[in-house]
């Protein structure tokens, strides 16, 4: 196995060890708040996916803490990520350059451009940040992925908070981020591409209907 290949699986293997005492809060929490992502939490259980189409959602007597939920999201969106207007722009690190009326004119198109393809129907952004904001909720951790899109525009995905491993610096700040993708055969390919695949995958996936296979995605 590759050195660099090696060290990543290592650090995730011991970043997995570090969320065990976590997994059944999560859990828990999930079960009464976000049925939807009730199920086992355990990384390194590999049975653990819910058949497609199972009912969840059976510990849910009351309806309070989902009500209370939607509440914060809804507050939280209108305060802090409203869809009517620019709630954060772009400038340079030294304001003394929006004096000179170019660059205040570039940073006023690329902010315009920035919320323009944020919003665009097609990124996905308002649905998934409002997802974001139920786990930041639930869980006090929500993660929003952005992605490239084959159309030239970004595309945003709200990943749930038990398929990744977090990691931090000395300074306390997220550094790097292990996800755990389920993915067919044909999914592999569309996102990574067929030259990059081992041909071992191909061989134990040779049949596009095949079971998903699990993969560790290391983001830094």
């Amino acid at each position: 196995m590759n050195e660099k290949v090696e060290r990543i699986l290592n650090q995730f293997d011991y970043n997995k060890s570090k969320r065990v005492n976590w997994e059944s809060q999560w859990s828990e929490i999930a079960d009464y708040f976000i049925p939807n992502c009730s199920g086992s939490w355990s990384l390194s259980d590999t049975t653990s996916d819910l058949i497609p189409g199972e009912k969840k959602g059976e510990k849910v007597f009351d309806s309070l803490p989902i009500l209370a939920l939607s509440r914060f999201v809804g507050i939280a969106d209108g305060l802090l990520t409203p869809v009517d207007k620019t709630w954060h722009t772009l400038e340079p690190r030294d304001p003394t350059l929006l004096k000179d009326k170019h660059v205040a004119d570039w940073f006023y198109e690329v902010n315009k451009r920035l919320f323009k393809y944020r919003y665009n129907p097609g990124s996905n952004f308002a649905e998934q940040n409002n997802m974001r904001w139920e786990q930041m909720g639930a869980f006090g951790t929500g993660l929003l992925f952005i992605d490239s899109d084959k159309k030239n525009t970004i595309r945003y995905k709200c990943i749930d908070l038990k398929s990744v491993t977090l990691g931090q610096n000395h300074q306390g700040i997220v550094n790097r981020v292990d996800r755990v993708l389920n993915l067919s055969l044909n999914e592999i390919i569309d996102k990574f591409g067929a030259a990059v695949i081992p041909k071992e995958l191909f061989q134990s996936m040779d049949d596009l209907k095949k079971e998903n296979e699990k993969m560790a995605y290391y983001i830094r």
